[in-house]
């Protein structure tokens, strides 16, 4: 928690008039400012490589090598 504060609040200051700044030339370039928003995003990633898994063994295959066949 904070004191209060010991300084009194400033008082507000006059306004300048516009008179005080010159008048701008007709033969200005306009510069038209917008505020939004930016979306950045970023590339996907590679997909990751697949290794070469060993196929699984087929039904023929496996019965041959169980009754002693041979191998493929």
């Amino acid at each position: 928690m904070r004191p209060p504060s010991t300084t009194p609040p400033a008082a507000p200051r006059p306004r300048t008039q516009a008179a005080a700044m010159p008048a701008a030339p007709a033969s200005e370039t306009v510069v038209q400012v917008s505020i939004g928003r930016i979306e950045v995003r970023a590339a996907p990633a590679a997909p990751a490589r697949r290794r070469d898994e060993p196929r699984p063994t087929r039904l023929d295959d496996y019965l041959r090598q169980r009754n002693g066949r041979g191998a493929p």
